[in-house]
């Protein structure tokens, strides 16, 4: 209730805790379509605690505050129910090799260095890194760092990887050492 109420008065807040909020419920395998019953067990609840002070006029305002949070969750969770975005959430080292196995060669890098969740581009090597999740670590980097070549091109990341992560080195000795 706390969060709903956050919505109306400070979106700020609202917004920056809704991407935890969300990487949380995508862990949980939480769905867009449980938004409505959760939404009437809500609704349910602020009725019992308000009683009779839950009127028609009471009910219709905390009816669209509902609708209004609801609808930005169930952006935030099928945006954010990708499969590349659900198994670095899950710690799914075969999820993700699947999900970035369906990207073009053309395209890989950037979806190993740089992916977009409700308009954030986050990158799956940091939050690997950054998760301790060694596993995925470990993948991006050989695969980024793995020539490959079709009829038009070669393809090479050592170059995106460090432009994109500029920090690398440090980051992995400070966090993971043994990736080095």
């Amino acid at each position: 209730v706390e969060m709903i109420l956050s919505f109306n008065e400070d979106p700020e807040l609202f917004f920056s805790d809704l991407k935890p909020l969300t990487i949380r419920h995508i862990s949980y395998g939480v769905k867009a379509d449980h938004a409505r019953p959760f939404g009437i067990s809500v609704m349910y609840c602020i009725s019992n605690v308000l009683g009779d002070q839950f009127d028609d006029k009471a009910k219709a305002a905390w009816g669209r505050l509902w609708t209004r949070v609801s609808s930005c969750v169930n952006r935030a969770l099928n945006v954010g129910s990708n499969l590349v975005v659900v198994s670095l959430v899950r710690d799914d080292l075969q999820g993700f090799v699947e999900a970035i196995g369906c990207v073009p060669r053309g395209e890989r890098f950037e979806s190993l260095t740089s992916i977009e969740i409700n308009s954030e581009a986050i990158s799956p090597l940091d939050w690997s890194i950054m998760g301790g999740q060694v596993g995925i670590a470990q993948w991006v980097i050989k695969d980024l760092l793995t020539i490959r070549a079709d009829r038009n091109a070669y393809y090479y990341g050592r170059a995106v990887m460090f432009e994109k992560h500029p920090a690398l080195v440090s980051k992995l000795c400070n966090q993971m050492p043994q990736l080095l």
